[in-house]
């Protein structure tokens, strides 16, 4: 049982029997010097008679071993701990970088209406679902658009895309939206853009392989919903319109590209 005498004091005291296991003593042990300090109901016996009791001690090597073991598992854990943030988009650690995606973003298919209409429309469905719920979904959204954006034969002019999307932006009553080309999009403006939730048109020429296909974009429209970073490498996730699965492609995998802002 400890026993507590002062801040500069460390004593312990023990119970001890006799020969027949009876007769309990009580000895407290100064346990800087392991020396007995006083004993209690020891008949006949003085203390220095009693046999001084020797406490261990760990040495302090091996209390720096048991520290830094646990400051390992601590680490360790840290490591393993990911992070979710807000209801429009996700952050998650992982091992290689971390990435940053936005939800509530639609899947439509290009095989109708040709790929600039259908990245466009996607971008206004998700408007659509946070605070916009004016423009139609799907097929008629973009059937306007194709409309709007004069496309021809599945085949949409770049410098139309924004124009064509502010046309229908203001036929269901939200001139307050701002479309507009950049032909000369950068890392930092794609990751500006995600970090505000705004999904974006992205019109690559000469597009490489995106993830899970093994045909190049080439010319081709996709909407950009997010990003990832690994090292110096990032990543621009998509809704390519060719299926209704998540793509990904690394920046700069194009011989160029113009991304079309939608900003209400």
């Amino acid at each position: 049982m400890p026993v507590y005498e002062g801040a500069t004091f460390y004593y312990t005291q023990y119970s001890l029997l006799d020969s027949k296991n009876g007769n309990k003593k009580k000895v407290v042990v100064d346990l800087v010097t392991s020396n007995i300090e006083c004993a209690e109901n020891v008949s006949n016996t003085s203390k220095d008679k009693v046999k001084t009791v020797k406490v261990e001690t760990v040495n302090s090597d091996e209390i720096e071993e048991a520290w830094n073991y646990l400051e390992d598992q601590v680490v360790e854990e840290s490591d393993e701990i990911g992070t979710v943030s807000s209801t429009e988009s996700t952050y998650s650690t992982q091992a290689v970088g971390y990435y940053k995606k936005i939800s509530g973003v639609p899947y439509y298919l290009a095989l109708t209406y040709g790929c600039a209409p259908t990245a466009g429309g996607m971008v206004l469905g998700y408007w659509d679902g946070n605070g916009y719920p004016n423009f139609p979904t799907g097929n008629t959204l973009m059937s306007e658009l194709a409309t709007a954006m004069g496309t021809y034969n599945y085949s949409t002019s770049v410098s139309k895309i924004d124009d064509g999307i502010n046309t229908v932006c203001d036929n269901h009553g939200y001139s307050n939206f701002n479309s507009v080309n950049d032909y000369t999009l950068t890392k930092s403006e794609l990751m500006s853009e995600i970090n505000t939730t705004r999904p974006f048109v992205l019109s690559m020429q000469g597009g490489g392989v995106g993830s899970g296909h093994t045909g190049a974009y080439k010319n081709h429209s996709v909407t950009c919903v997010g990003y990832g970073i690994s090292g110096t490498t990032v990543y621009a996730y998509l809704h390519d319109g060719w299926d209704s699965s998540e793509h990904y492609i690394t920046f700069g995998n194009w011989n160029s590209s113009t991304a079309t802002w939608v900003r209400p």
